[in-house]
């Protein structure tokens, strides 16, 4: 007998900056999510500079992909850089 393996399914973590930035990844999602092959976290704490953005994305280590998605009102500092 043949047993089936499960199909491990990528995990991925993204931090937000705000209600735009959610808007326009879930209709993202809605075009070209695929629930089969991944599973996405979407972070809703909502502010924050860009500096702290990518520092809650760079924490999500236990995730196989993380990602900072924010516009660029306010600049990196060169210590995040």
């Amino acid at each position: 007998m043949v047993k089936k393996h499960r199909k491990v399914k990528t995990t991925v973590s993204v931090s937000l900056e705000g209600k735009r930035e959610l808007a326009f990844f879930d209709y993202l999602c809605d075009l070209f999510y695929n629930p089969e092959t991944s599973h996405i976290t979407v972070e809703r704490k909502f502010g924050g500079d860009s500096d702290s953005i990518v520092e809650r994305a760079i924490r999500k280590s236990s995730y196989d992909k993380s990602f900072a998605w924010f516009d660029e009102d306010v600049k990196l500092s060169s210590e995040v850089r």
